[in-house]
């Protein structure tokens, strides 16, 4: 695989990248990196919704350029999600570019209310204090349900590289 220098890469590693409509570890209907269509159990409700989405016939399958362009959509929309967030915006700011990419996949993954509700860790990141943050991290919810992902996004913020990843 590719060295991981930006977000794509970053969440692509960790969620994959497919061109196919496919069922995720919950059971809803995605495509390309992480991109939900559906909740809903009708494979065609959510080719439906990907034709609408890309704006042609797909019968479920896409371009890599396709797969791009809804994310960079995704990005888009966990960009603007930090930026209302009282809570998630400032502590952004504060954060050098590695950092960021970390705490935006934990957005990517869990929505910045998600995200939001990490008050503890957040303090701590938002103190500068990325060890113990680890720390409290690690003892989430989110860190049991998905361990490896979360292992890397913690290890980011907590060294500020993304040799986790490499």
């Amino acid at each position: 695989m590719a060295a991981v220098t930006d977000l794509y890469s970053m969440v692509a590693f960790d969620e994959g990248s497919k061109t196919t409509v496919y069922k995720d570890t919950e059971g809803y209907w995605t495509v390309g990196v992480g991109h939900l269509l559906s909740k809903k159990p009708s494979m065609d409700n959510a080719i439906a919704i990907l034709d609408s989405q890309v704006k042609r016939s797909t019968k479920g399958s896409l371009t890599t350029a396709e797969v791009q362009t809804l994310f960079q959509q995704d990005l888009d929309k966990v960009l603007a999600s930090v930026k209302v967030n009282e809570i998630l915006y400032p502590i952004y700011l504060s954060l050098d570019s590695v950092r960021r990419l970390g705490l935006l996949n934990m957005v990517f993954q869990m929505g910045a209310d998600g995200v939001a509700s990490f008050k503890n860790s957040l303090t701590l990141i938002r103190n500068k204090s990325y060890t113990q943050a680890g720390i409290n991290l690690r003892k989430s919810k989110w860190y049991s349900q998905t361990p490896n992902r979360a292992e890397r996004v913690i290890k980011v913020l907590t060294s500020g590289t993304l040799d986790a990843y490499n």
